[in-house]
């Protein structure tokens, strides 16, 4: 998996810089979503997505045909939570 180089001389994946950005702006909440089309990843808890058909159309706007690298990294760049 692609790693970020951090100045304090650790080693970050894209897994932690998302669950990074999950805890200090989301509450934590973060899903890894696999399908058929590829990965997504969202900044909300997979029950905010079974139980509402408004974002569940979200997700499904979302790029599909993504590896688990572009997922993670669409995620950090453009920050998937539904919110206004």
């Amino acid at each position: 998996m692609f790693s970020v180089e951090y100045a304090r001389g650790g080693m970050k994946t894209l897994l932690d810089l998302v669950a990074d950005i999950a805890d200090v702006n989301y509450g934590g909440h973060v899903s890894v979503l696999k399908f058929t089309t590829g990965w997504k990843v969202v900044f909300r808890t997979p029950s905010d997505l079974i139980h509402s058909s408004a974002e569940r159309e979200l997700l499904d706007d979302l790029p599909g045909n993504m590896s688990l690298d572009d997922a993670l990294l669409y995620a950090l760049t453009n920050r998937p939570s539904f919110e206004g």
